[in-house]
């Protein structure tokens, strides 16, 4: 995200002394700046009014799944539990992530400071992991209803549901860790972006990028697949009995 097109680059650098002494005349000048601002303006207003429309409908709509689940009894069963903690981390995403992100790329520069960077980047990696991790939860626990009915609910109780929702944005929160103290350990106490720009120090390690990569994402949708394609083969053996 730290290097985005002219398009996407805010308004303000198209004027600077450079440019006005390479213009060579008042005319000219204000017919470029003329043409730079409406160019602008023309991309960057119906990009901020659909990435505003897709943070409010993320929020909106994972705010009433929340609201729906807390309010509603017959709807505090483990499964939604566990549909619960995926809307909250959607919900996160949405309220936090998203409308941050919109700021940075409609700006083109970050201009909120270290602290709020580093804090958007710890709650962008967390919600978006623990909303995966989430998924692989929910998915294993409708292949074991499915799988073995009646011994799974001996055991399907809310207290191991809460356990394993724990246990998910636990590992989750480790993000905050290589994101907030990575320039400690190896760029010797230094950070390598500027203070516009707010991107993860490990940013340029192919080895953990592609580490973590593996770990939370392709892991846990390779397994998703495979329990629902048992679900999927357990349902067809019952139908065909």
């Amino acid at each position: 995200m730290g290097v985005l097109p002219a398009s996407v680059r805010p308004i303000g650098p198209i004027i600077n002394h450079h440019s006005i002494n390479r213009m060579g005349n008042r005319s000219t000048f204000n017919i470029q700046l003329f043409d730079g601002f409406t160019d602008n303006l023309a991309f960057l207003i119906p990009l901020g009014i659909g990435l505003l429309t897709l943070s409010l409908l993320t929020f909106l709509g994972n705010a009433m799944v929340v609201h729906a689940i807390r309010t509603e009894r017959k709807l505090h069963t483990v499964s939604n539990m566990f549909i619960l903690s995926l809307a909250i981390a959607d919900l996160i995403v949405g309220l936090i992530v998203m409308p941050l992100s919109s700021t940075y790329v409609i700006f083109g520069d970050w201009i909120l400071g270290i602290f709020v960077c580093q804090l958007w980047l710890v709650i962008d990696y967390t919600a978006s992991t623990a909303s995966i991790f989430n998924l692989l939860i929910l998915s294993l626990d409708r292949y074991w209803s499915i799988r073995s009915p009646l011994k799974y609910l001996c055991k399907r109780t809310k207290k191991r549901a809460l356990a394993m929702i724990g246990i998910v944005w636990m590992i989750s929160a480790l993000w905050a860790i290589p994101i907030i103290g990575w320039h400690l350990w190896y760029n010797d106490g230094i950070r390598k972006h500027p203070n516009n720009v707010c991107e993860t120090e490990f940013s340029d390690s192919v080895v953990f990028k592609i580490t973590t990569s593996i770990a939370n994402f392709l892991v846990p949708m390779t397994l998703m697949m495979i329990l629902y394609y048992k679900i999927f083969r357990e349902i067809k053996r019952r139908d065909t009995k």
